[in-house]
């Protein structure tokens, strides 16, 4: 799933573990993720590795290179010194942190002669989403130990410098075994209507709720809360509507069987973090008709859901909502006799919501609409869509994305396999679609591209350009990467 950074404009990469120390991750709405790196320890005549990030170990020999700079994705460790005879090597930089994954650095090469090697100086950085390096592999055997470092022979055969530090503990972001990430990306991340980025609950003390009364209140007072939801919760206890949610929010699953069964909104908020959980709709029963739904709310990040049998929208963003992060989720239906399988939302009407014009800002990314899903995977009006490296997989549905209404959407490295109609123009007000990068394997029907759309709205509303280049960073993976990522790390998880 390693893939490439695409920069935006103006804005950061956000990410964020809500769990706080209850789960072993950094304190909620924390700009870092978990970090759960073992400490580094010396072995034989090694350089020891530092406790976060990868070490630097210097040759026993000649000038010490400086650590290299960690990758992008892959954070390595500083390379080791270069041997060469006579004076003592230098200390070893240290490895930077890796963005994604903290890696170990590796080891330093051995010194053809002369003293001691200093032992790599500095502590590396955490990678920001995953664990850091663990303890150092041990050095060759020649040589007595020199300060952490290998030791000259007597012949001027130098100790070969410390092997690289063996991964810390929940090495993959966010300290999944299966490598799987937490971290914001897209349209959450934007500094907009008073809110820079989406942090939830921040670093409130974290709440356990088991009871439908207990998840209720944490949930609509007016303090930040980060609440950990465990086992089944109905919020069809509190009668037949969706429960609200108040701002500065995170609403998290303790682990991967944690569920809501029922629903819940957000309305006239923001700040909120809806992350790790089973949210059932009530589908053939009554129920929430939307088994989550925004109303008039800004800066959300829906992530790591499993969303399925809503009663109409599994996830619905309406009425001059913005900036909304979906990510990670899986949205899917049991039976094909529910006659309104219609995923998601992003504004209403055929061009009769001139007040929801330049707002319904959401980006979608690496979700798996999966079985039984008829449509609107999303469906967008109005507003700026980026949908990229989704998994599109509902055989014998309608139609996946759909734009229209001054809708202007970017679709980018998605896999589209045995579905119709991947991503359509609908309606005639005007709209733009841009598609790039994709996979349609074995799809049938319409792949709009360009400028939809034969008229303006007859109630105003605005215009409509191209979206090319969102205003935010964000990683993109290639689209035939898509498939195996996105089945293995949507939905809850057991984080470690």
């Amino acid at each position: 799933m390693f893939g490439i950074s695409r920069l935006g404009s103006g804005s950061l990469l956000f990410p964020y573990c809500a769990l706080g120390a209850a789960l072993g991750c950094s304190a909620p709405g924390d700009p870092s993720v978990p970090n759960t790196a073992e400490s580094g320890g010396s072995a034989g005549h090694g350089a020891a590795g530092s406790s976060f990030g990868g070490s630097s170990g210097a040759g026993t020999a000649g000038g010490a290179g400086v650590g290299g700079a960690a990758g992008s994705t892959i954070g390595g460790g500083g390379s080791g010194g270069a041997p060469s005879a006579g004076a003592s090597g230098s200390v070893g930089g240290a490895g930077a942190s890796g963005s994604s994954f903290a890696g170990a650095g590796s080891g330093g090469t051995s010194g053809t002669g002369g003293v001691a090697g200093a032992s790599g100086g500095g502590l590396g950085g955490a990678g920001m989403s995953g664990g850091g390096a663990g303890s150092a592999g041990a050095g060759a055997p020649a040589g007595g130990a020199g300060n952490g470092g290998a030791g000259a022979g007597n012949s001027g055969g130098g100790g070969g410098g410390g092997g690289a530090g063996n991964a810390g503990t929940g090495g993959g972001a966010g300290g999944d075994p299966n490598g799987c990430v937490v971290k914001l990306e897209g349209w959450a991340t934007t500094n907009a209507d008073g809110q820079n980025g989406t942090t939830g609950g921040g670093n409130a003390a974290p709440t356990t709720v088991t009871t439908f009364e207990a998840f209720r209140a944490a949930a609509q007072d007016s303090a930040p809360r980060v609440i950990i939801v465990s086992g089944t919760i109905r919020t069809t206890d509190g009668g037949g509507s969706a429960m609200r949610v108040s701002s500065h929010k995170t609403i998290i699953g303790a682990d991967k069987d944690a569920t809501i069964y029922g629903g819940i909104a957000m309305s006239d908020v923001s700040n909120v973090i809806i992350r790790n959980l089973n949210v059932q709709g009530t589908w053939p029963n009554s129920g929430p008709d939307d088994t989550i739904a925004s109303s008039e709310s800004h800066h959300i990040w829906y992530d790591h859901l499993n969303v399925w049998d809503s009663t109409d929208g599994s996830l619905d963003i309406t009425n001059q909502s913005s900036y909304q992060t979906v990510s990670w989720s899986k949205f899917w239906y049991t039976s094909t006799e529910h006659g309104h399988r219609l995923a998601s939302l992003n504004g209403s009407g055929g061009g009769d919501h001139p007040e929801d014009a330049g707002r319904l800002k959401v980006t979608y990314h690496h979700n798996w609409w999966a079985e039984r899903v008829d449509q609107r995977m999303p469906r967008v009006m109005y507003g700026q869509g980026h949908q990229y490296n989704n998994y599109f997989n509902s055989t014998g549905n309608s139609y996946c994305i759909g734009v229209g209404s001054y809708g202007a959407i970017l679709v980018e490295n998605n896999y589209f396999k045995d579905v119709n109609d991947p991503h359509v123009f609908m309606y005639d007000v005007f709209m733009e679609l841009l598609a790039r990068g994709n996979v349609y394997d074995n799809t049938t029907g319409t792949r709009d591209t360009g400028r939809g759309g034969t008229r303006d709205s007859s109630v105003g509303g605005g215009s409509v350009v191209p979206f090319t280049d969102p205003p935010y960073d964000y990683t993109l993976d290639d689209a035939a990467d898509v498939p195996a990522v996105v089945q293995r790390c949507a939905g809850p998880q057991d984080w470690q």
